[in-house]
């Protein structure tokens, strides 16, 4: 060690001193300027949200949606059913082509089909702005962490309350991420304001992991209540995604 006068050894006990004092100085000085560390829970969030960057888009190639008219007692009614297939337009978009329908077991294919081009945009549609776990739309979305864990589908999940605001919704609801591998179970929510002629109508989103460290939507249910003036109805669309492609 050098001393005051730059030669090793000489006031070695003066030179640890100040060393040990500016050693300690340096360590206080280190510790209050650094940041305190980050909540598991926002950790979580932050893995939940790198793993959307680290695994490409897929979407569904098949779409099963069964849509139920109840009764006032909770008991169906009417089924609907629709199947159609899914891919991608000329400018990248998703397109969105009817196959098969029937209504209560009946055929209506064709039918569906000319009524369905006569709707078309007229629909409530949830796009990529509507997703808590886009990295581009993290700065729209409020998260707050929820005290303790709850099991989900078997696993421990850390729940989320959250806001999604949009330039013509907000969203609200809980998502639950898997709290070992940081992947969306279920995603509770609803959307202000409501499509037309709809008075409730919450949304469950399901997920399915992959192995490779990402997912993919599994499963849709929308409940609800809608109708006009004095008659309303009860619903229930559960709506199946399958056959998923990778989206380059």
């Amino acid at each position: 060690m050098l001393g005051p006068g730059g030669r090793e050894g000489q006031g070695d006990e003066g030179g640890r001193s100040v060393a040990r004092r500016t050693v300690i100085v340096g360590l206080c000085a280190l510790l209050l300027a650094a940041p305190a560390p980050a909540a598991a829970e926002d950790d979580l969030w932050d893995r939940t949200i790198s793993l959307v960057s680290a695994n490409p888009i897929r979407m569904p190639g098949t779409v099963h949606t069964r849509m139920e008219t109840l009764d006032r007692h909770g008991a169906v009614k009417v089924v609907e059913d629709y199947w159609a297939e899914m891919s991608l337009g000329p400018d990248g978009e998703p397109v969105s082509a009817l196959v098969r329908a029937e209504k209560d077991g009946v055929d209506i294919t064709e039918k569906a089909q000319r009524q369905g081009k006569k709707r078309e945009g007229r629909g409530f549609e949830l796009g990529p702005e509507s997703s808590p776990f886009l990295p581009e739309n993290q700065e729209q979305v409020t998260v707050t962490p929820r005290e303790g864990l709850e099991e989900i589908d078997g696993r421990r999940c850390q729940g989320f309350d959250l806001v999604l605001t949009t330039d013509q919704t907000t969203y609200r609801g809980i998502a639950w991420i898997d709290e070992l591998n940081a992947v969306p179970r279920r995603y509770e929510f609803t959307a202000e304001p409501m499509p037309p002629m709809v008075q409730q109508m919450q949304m469950v989103l399901t997920y399915r992991p992959l192995h490779t460290g990402g997912w993919i939507s599994e499963q849709m249910v929308v409940e609800g209540v809608g109708g006009a003036l004095m008659v309303k109805k009860r619903f229930r669309v559960t709506i199946t995604f399958d056959d998923h492609f990778v989206v380059d």
